[in-house]
């Protein structure tokens, strides 16, 4: 598709909005963060965890594979954006999907505004919320109107919901289209897909009673798809990575008996979240074991943990990982905190590890401390394609929207001035 043709179907978008003129003010309800349904259930207690290893200390040092390792290994980063564009009679989102690898930093995008596009992907783009019943929507391949369960927007479904919904799809979507491409092309190399966030998206939604229907029926099928896809991608051959940054709500550590009692013991009675966990004691010397190899390229690792789903047929392994900023004695404040995810069936069948260096950790520790860095090269390549996608998308219809009378949300009016203000308009 040409970069022309995306222009103008966003373009479109907004000048059907100006067509609809009977706005309505937004139901509170459609301000709900929806936050609970969205909130990954790792996060809020709907599991079950069991360590399946343990170590002396809470801490261990672990080696990163070495650059040969790197050379013959194929690793994929994907990444995702939504943004939000509100008008009076519907919201609407533009979103994106970049895929990375280490052999070619812009693999593909959709849409494709920067460079190629991932074969065989036809994925909507755009999403309308329309606010009141009567707003009229042209049917078009990349705009939809309904969420992934085939569940029509309407007035009171929370657009932060949507932004999330629009995102994930994209990322289901570009996992089949690697599993396609992987399953016709059977490489002799060995193959790592990094997801920027869990592995598995099983949220609040799934796991909790009283979450809004459409909203349970949304995550359902997000999930659905992400396990099938995860599944084709392993029978194909690849390993396949969940890189979690933000940890900061996590509380999956002290929920294994044996680990709970090892905590306390470092770190007195208490119950901590997992990041004040590894910020203690990467303090507290007793509480970590930094064996640094020669040379360096390493990272610091806890126990793995089994981590199951109440109620759901899906059950992963994690392990967060501590990575100490070159040339840093590791201390909290200079290094990166990560939480990396495998299947548990894969992980069980290649007895946690990836050739000699421990699974999942080594997935991630290929992408960065292998590559001289403390984030994952691939993912961050991806992150910011995406972003870049989606901030052009969003500048084409606030500037559509302003030659055609449409008003939009305060936020959005700033982003038209700080725009025109760049250009000299």
């Amino acid at each position: 598709m040409k970069t022309s043709h995306i222009i103008e179907i966003a373009r479109k978008t907004i000048k059907q909005a100006a067509k609809n003129k009977n706005p309505t003010p937004p139901s509170i309800l459609r301000l709900d963060e929806a936050l609970l349904a969205r909130t990954p259930s790792e996060d809020i207690g709907e599991t079950t965890v069991e360590a399946i290893e343990l170590y002396p200390r809470i801490l261990q040092s672990i080696k990163a594979p070495g650059a040969e390792r790197l050379k013959e290994t194929i690793v994929i980063g994907i990444d995702s954006s939504s943004r939000l564009i509100d008008t009076p009679t519907a919201s609407i989102i533009v979103a994106s999907i970049s895929i990375s690898s280490n052999k070619k930093p812009g693999l593909g995008d959709w849409p494709p505004l920067y460079g190629n596009g991932i074969p065989g992907f036809n994925e909507p783009f755009i999403t309308i919320l329309p606010i009141n019943e009567d707003y009229n929507v042209e049917d078009h391949e990349y705009v939809t109107t309904s969420n992934p369960a085939g569940i029509e927007y309407h007035g009171d479904y929370s657009v932060y919901q949507a932004l999330d919904e629009a995102r994930v799809r994209l990322e289901n979507r570009a996992l089949e289209a690697i599993a396609d491409i992987l399953e016709d092309a059977k490489p002799t190399s060995d193959v790592l897909i990094l997801i920027d966030g869990p592995l598995y998206l099983v949220t609040g939604a799934i796991t909790r009673p009283g979450v809004p229907y459409e909203y349970k029926k949304a995550w359902e099928q997000l999930s659905m798809q992400r396990i099938r896809a995860v599944s084709r991608l392993e029978s194909a051959g690849a390993r396949v990575y969940g890189v979690v940054k933000r940890i900061e709500r996590a509380s999956l550590l002290q929920k294994d008996p044996n680990l709970d009692t090892r905590i306390r013991n470092c770190l007195g009675d208490g119950r901590f979240n997992d990041k004040l966990i590894l910020y203690r004691s990467l303090e507290n010397r007793l509480c970590t074991r930094i064996t640094p190899p020669n040379g360096g390229g390493y990272a610091l690792t806890t126990p793995s943990l089994k981590i199951e789903y109440n109620g759901q047929n899906a059950s992963k392994t994690a392990q967060y990982v501590v990575i100490p900023q070159p040339r840093w004695t590791p201390n909290p404040y200079a290094s990166r905190y990560y939480r990396v995810e495998e299947s548990y069936s894969s992980w069980l069948e290649n007895e946690g590890r990836w050739h000699n260096y421990r699974s999942p950790v080594a997935g991630l520790l290929l992408d960065s401390v292998s590559r001289g860095t403390t984030e994952p090269v691939t993912i961050k390549y991806s992150d910011k394609r995406a972003k870049e996608i989606t901030a052009y998308l969003k500048t084409i219809m606030v500037m559509e929207a302003a030659r055609n009378n449409v008003p939009i949300s305060y936020s959005n009016e700033i982003e038209v001035y700080q725009l025109w203000a760049r250009v000299g308009a």
